[in-house]
């Protein structure tokens, strides 16, 4: 009996993510289209994520949406009409910099544990070797060499 209540949340949870979007499709095309276009990058990125850990999927996700709420708010102070949704596209800069954001979310997620793990192994080297050199220092002052 436990077995088929997980399976009923996940089919009434996938209707009602269907309801949605046919709903925003149908009430609100300017902004599904504007919202589809400028977050086109953590959709990729979502979609593209086979792993569990969806951080960078939420980092290019977080990084477009910072970049998409302008345009959204004059497509709205525009009554969402289909002609400034169009407009708002058609200006290179509002999707550039939401597109650029993504990406550079991405990379910072693809080099920044590189950079890190890299410094961080470097200075643990650089101790080590600062502590056999002390060790040395004492053993020679003890004549503790064997």
């Amino acid at each position: 009996m436990s077995g088929t209540r997980p399976a009923r949340s996940r089919n009434s949870a996938i209707w009602l993510q269907g309801l949605a979007c046919g709903a925003l499709l149908a009430f609100a095309s300017p902004t599904a289209l504007l919202l589809a276009v400028m977050l086109c990058p953590a959709i990729a990125c979502t979609l593209a994520d086979t792993g569990t850990d969806k951080g960078m999927s939420r980092a290019v996700a977080a990084a477009c949406a910072a970049f998409t709420l302008g345009p959204l708010w004059h497509l709205w102070l525009a009554l969402d009409r289909m002609d400034a949704a169009i407009a708002i596209l058609c200006t290179p800069t509002s999707v550039c910099l939401a597109w650029g954001a993504g990406a550079i979310a991405w990379a910072l997620c693809q080099v920044l544990p590189v950079i890190i793990r890299t410094t961080w192994d470097a200075r643990e080297d650089l101790r080590a070797k600062s502590l056999a050199a002390e060790l040395q220092t004492l053993r020679e002052e003890w004549d503790l060499n064997e």
